[in-house]
């Protein structure tokens, strides 16, 4: 797969509740990107821990746009890390 950036890759948003509890993790996707630009076919690879961060990646990836010329060809990868600054870390306070 291709490692490649849309026009406006915006970031996921750190969820709420992974927030609140202090959780820390990634996903890593593979995606294509249909001939309008848009994301297409996301499937997660990989998410530690599960079920805290891929629905903000898909929904994040659902809003992405590539320009003219900028698609990747075939499939794309991308991980995404989520990670809390040091004063919101439970674990640190």
């Amino acid at each position: 797969p291709s490692r490649a950036a849309a026009a406006r890759p915006d970031a996921p948003p750190f969820p709420d509740a992974a927030r609140a509890e202090g959780i820390e993790g990634y996903v890593r996707v593979e995606y294509r990107v249909g001939p309008d630009g848009r994301v297409a076919d996301v499937a997660v690879l990989e998410a530690v821990p599960r079920d805290a961060f891929e629905e903000a990646v898909r929904d994040t990836l659902a809003g992405w746009r590539y320009g003219p010329g900028t698609a990747p060809t075939g499939r794309a990868s991308r991980e995404f890390r989520f990670r809390l600054p040091a004063y919101a870390r439970p674990d640190l306070v």
